[in-house]
């Protein structure tokens, strides 16, 4: 009897655990396909139809049915700037065990930049923002006022000058001889 609960429990894991793994096998099969036809498509001289066949062939080989491939855009250019892969998987025909409880598609995308000339590149670049303008010179500072200005040193007065001595008093000369 309790062989038989813990069997039924541990069956439901098990058949769970299976089918699960087999879902998350197709969604990275998915992911992988696109990613392989985004490669293939950003090659110069590619076509959608290059894609759409890459991707079935890898699809074919790892034995998933009925996948849908989407590429944008529909016409591969030389002025093509990316290439965008989508990639759907029907699970109703792909999962092993309980097809009726996954109605659902899962779906892998890729987007790539295109290998083109350096010349069509360039084209398709944003043109770059102007260059922003100088900054403006700074302002010439103006001259702080000293918060403490020194007293302007007082003139020293001319020393006077020394006294010229006085000539000492002579003796009066003596008159002179009279004329004769």
């Amino acid at each position: 009897m309790e062989m038989a609960v813990v069997s039924t429990v541990l069956f439901t894991i098990l058949v769970s655990g299976i089918e699960l793994t087999r879902v998350t096998m197709l969604r990275h099969s998915a992911d992988h396909a696109a990613y392989i036809g985004a490669r293939r498509g950003i090659i110069t001289g590619a076509t959608a139809e290059n894609v759409e066949e890459v991707v079935q062939s890898h699809m074919d080989a790892i034995g998933i049915r009925d996948a849908t491939v989407k590429v944008t855009p529909e016409k591969i250019t030389e002025a093509t700037t990316q290439v965008e892969v989508e990639v759907g998987v029907p699970l109703k025909m792909n999962t092993w065990i309980s097809p009726e409880l996954f109605g659902k598609n899962l779906k892998g995308r890729a987007r790539l930049l295109t290998e083109r000339a350096a010349m069509v590149m360039s084209q398709s670049m944003p043109t770059p923002p102007p260059p922003p303008p100088p900054p403006p010179p700074p302002p010439e500072p103006e001259p702080e006022p000293d918060p403490n200005p020194e007293p302007e040193p007082e003139p020293n007065p001319d020393p006077e000058p020394a006294p010229e001595p006085e000539p000492e008093p002579q003796e009066p000369s003596p008159p002179p001889p009279p004329l004769l």
